[in-house]
């Protein structure tokens, strides 16, 4: 692209309204006098082209030359999306292994298809002719058909190997959570099964004692209430006996003097 002509130091949004009007077929006066009118233009030629109006060499220059590449470039894109938009309608048709083609895929099957209707009307062509007309068209289609099975087979691969690598990844990935996972220090487990009240319960007996007295919380639990229960079969056990032992500890009874 030129960049030191007056219309190359134009904004990109002016240049693109002049190219649109070289492509309406606008008569180069009108064109000159819009641009040379416009306030952006006159501002530009003032600053750096000591106020020198844009003339028909100069449009004549970027006609030319920066239009041309401008048009070129338009035809392009215009020419891909009828490929790319030709070659959806035959994957919809045909069906495709791809779920998201790239546009070299697309533009490969819009050449086979192209090529199919090309080589159709060769062989009827060749079949109004010899035998050996017909032989050299087969040959010709044979040869282009081989490429074509080359590049089908190349970019076969190619998605395996991707297929593969993304594969690998994700393993990769998957073994790297693994060895996170394992390599975490495992978290302290506390006492499953108890209630609030019984925890605070057993670190006061931790602290201070088991003698130390329950709270109105913790003699409502179902634990205060069993280990209270197992306290009192313990004591109704172990009463009688204690009661012996007193028994046979107190001195004899003196007997009476036989006289």
């Amino acid at each position: 692209m030129n960049t030191t002509g007056k219309i190359a130091r134009l904004p990109r949004d002016l240049r693109i309204k002049l190219n649109r009007r070289l492509d309406n077929g606008l008569p180069s006066h009108e064109i000159l006098d819009w641009l040379n009118r416009d306030k952006t233009v006159r501002k530009i030629l003032v600053g750096q082209f000591d106020s020198e109006p844009i003339s028909r060499q100069n449009l004549s220059a970027w006609r030319t030359g920066d239009y041309q590449e401008w048009t070129n470039r338009r035809d392009a894109i215009e020419l891909m999306k009828e490929v790319s938009g030709d070659a959806d309608d035959i994957f919809t048709e045909i069906g495709s292994e791809n779920d998201s083609p790239c546009f070299s895929d697309k533009m490969g099957l819009w050449y086979a298809a192209r090529y199919l209707v090309l080589a159709k009307k060769v062989m009827v062509t060749a079949e109004k002719h010899d035998l050996d007309r017909q032989e050299a068209a087969m040959h010709r289609i044979g040869r282009e058909l081989a490429n074509l099975r080359r590049a089908d087979h190349s970019a076969a691969r190619i998605r395996l190997q991707r297929d593969r690598l993304e594969f690998q990844k994700s393993q990769a990935e998957e073994a790297r959570e693994a060895r996170e996972t394992m390599s975490k220090p495992a978290k302290p487990k506390g006492h499953p099964g108890l209630s609030t009240p019984e925890k605070i319960h057993r670190v006061c007996q931790a602290l201070f004692g088991e003698n130390v007295a329950p709270s109105e919380e913790f003699m409502k639990t179902e634990t205060y209430k069993k280990e209270k229960a197992e306290r009192e079969k313990r004591q109704a056990a172990t009463s009688p006996v204690k009661a012996a032992q007193s028994n046979s500890d107190a001195p004899p009874s003196p007997k009476p003097l036989p006289f």
